[in-house]
């Protein structure tokens, strides 16, 4: 372990007790503080807030659905109710193959078929929204 350095920026603090262990701070450089005035910052927490908002009625959107899921509802039921397209592609096989062998046209959901455990020809009922505030996401359903 090197020793601190002596120069006028860097130097070591005190031991502090933290958490359940002693630790020793070595401060590089102390830099002058700085405040960004409100327009500058204003598009990016604009930008936030309104992640953070299309986020929360995606999740009670998502809840909303699997309730329904949840309830015995159909994927067309679900559809229906929530205004959302239901797709039904041509079944498929655990590589993404199609019965009439081409490949199949299915949802960009990461690890669907993967994630399925597909042993044999299988059929498939997606159900997608495609925007809520700027933000997308799928439900998949494997039957």
């Amino acid at each position: 372990m090197r020793p601190p350095s002596r120069s006028p920026r860097a130097r070591a603090a005190a031991p502090s007790r933290a958490g359940f262990s002693t630790v020793i701070l070595n401060v590089q450089e102390i830099q002058p503080e700085h405040t960004q005035p409100f327009e500058e910052v204003k598009a990016g927490i604009v930008q936030d807030l309104s992640k953070e908002q299309a986020e929360r009625e995606i999740l009670d959107l998502l809840d909303e659905v699997e309730d329904a899921r949840a309830g015995g509802a159909l994927l067309d039921e679900i559809g229906e109710r929530f205004s959302l397209p239901v797709e039904a592609p041509e079944a498929f096989d655990s590589s993404g193959k199609s019965i009439s062998g081409g490949e199949a046209d299915l949802p960009d959901a990461e690890g669907l078929i993967e994630g399925g455990h597909l042993t044999a020809i299988s059929a498939s009922k997606t159900i997608s929204c495609s925007s809520v505030s700027g933000a997308t996401f799928g439900t998949t359903s494997l039957k």
